[in-house]
């Protein structure tokens, strides 16, 4: 994980983790950032940031401030700031957020739409 991305995590107290052999079928709403290191099967709902690790695979909606996808992601992101798709990421489905990264390996397919300040 990129050294600003780990300091930004302890900034924002990501008060979540979501271990890497936990499985989840349903929705996760939190006000708080949350850390994806397994697996759901339903969407995902942040009032903060939302990091999908390298094992980590989300079925399903993802709608935050800002996304930073090191995993695997099957739906639709809504990012009110910023998406970052680390070198590892995978995300099938539609995308819309204020900036986008994305490094190269990165696959994104599916539609992007950049606008400023919409979840």
């Amino acid at each position: 994980m990129p050294r600003f991305l780990e300091k930004r995590l302890e900034e924002t107290g990501c008060e979540l983790v979501f271990a890497s052999d936990a499985y989840l079928e349903g929705d996760i709403e939190t006000s708080s950032s949350i850390w994806i290191k397994g697996t759901v099967d339903g969407s995902v709902f942040s009032g903060q940031d939302v990091v999908v690790d390298n094992d980590g695979f989300i079925k399903g909606s993802v709608v935050c401030n800002s996304a930073y996808i090191k995993g695997k992601v099957t739906g639709e992101i809504k990012a009110q700031d910023i998406l970052e798709l680390m070198s590892s990421a995978s995300v099938e489905g539609e995308v819309t957020a204020s900036g986008l990264i994305v490094q190269q390996g990165a696959v994104l397919d599916g539609k992007c739409s950049m606008k400023k300040g919409q979840p």
